[in-house]
């Protein structure tokens, strides 16, 4: 299969609204997901995924090594897919809306009261992808959580909103390959659209 890129719209300070010490009981959910990443990591002396949950969800990071660096980074990524109850102050107005809505109308506002930390994006040309034509945008900043440095994948990078924006009339500085052109305006429109910034996987 090769190595690409994961795309995910995140807004980042809901990384630590909602996930980073947070202990938000909706997060234990993600344990279904950790099968191949238990077996993964199963003869290492890394944190094993479930206490990496437990730490991420209290805040306390207490491994340091290069293997527990990729786990909490992977751990990270399932918590993405977990659905959150909308805040409090969004759901009044939604439910104020869904007194008089219908059809389709109705079944988005109903939609809205739950939402998911990172809306992973369309992918039909970066996965698989060589390292080498990437490496870019792989080059920015890391996700901005405590984690250890991780000993390969992995990679992390975010370009926040505020980048996409520029991003958005010119990014012929990345040197992407031609043919991704199109597929990253998607995900920076998406973004842009939407109020969450960029967080990018590599493995």
């Amino acid at each position: 299969m090769g190595y690409g890129i994961t795309a995910y719209a995140v807004k980042i300070s809901d990384l630590t609204t909602y996930v980073f010490g947070a202990n938000n009981p909706e997060m234990k959910y993600v344990k279904v997901h950790f099968s191949e990443l238990r077996a993964s990591f199963r003869k290492t002396n890394a944190i094993k995924p479930d206490k990496a949950l437990q730490e991420i969800m209290e805040g306390q990071i207490t491994y340091s090594d290069f293997k527990s660096g990729s786990v909490y980074r992977y751990v990270l990524e399932k918590m993405f897919m977990v659905y959150l109850p909308t805040p409090d102050e969004e759901q009044a107005v939604i439910r104020e809306k869904m007194e008089s809505a219908t059809g389709k109308e109705l079944d988005k506002l109903r939609d809205s009261l739950k939402f998911q930390i990172g809306q992973k994006l369309y992918n039909k040309v970066f996965y698989p992808i060589d390292l080498d034509s990437v490496w870019e945008l792989m080059k920015y900043p890391d996700i901005p959580l405590p984690f250890p440095v991780q000993e390969d994948y992995p990679i992390t990078a975010v370009i926040t909103n505020a980048e996409l924006q520029q991003l958005s009339t010119d990014f012929s500085a990345l040197n992407l390959p031609e043919e991704t052109h199109d597929q990253f305006q998607h995900w920076i429109k998406r973004c842009l659209e939407n109020n969450r910034d960029l967080v990018l996987y590599y493995y």
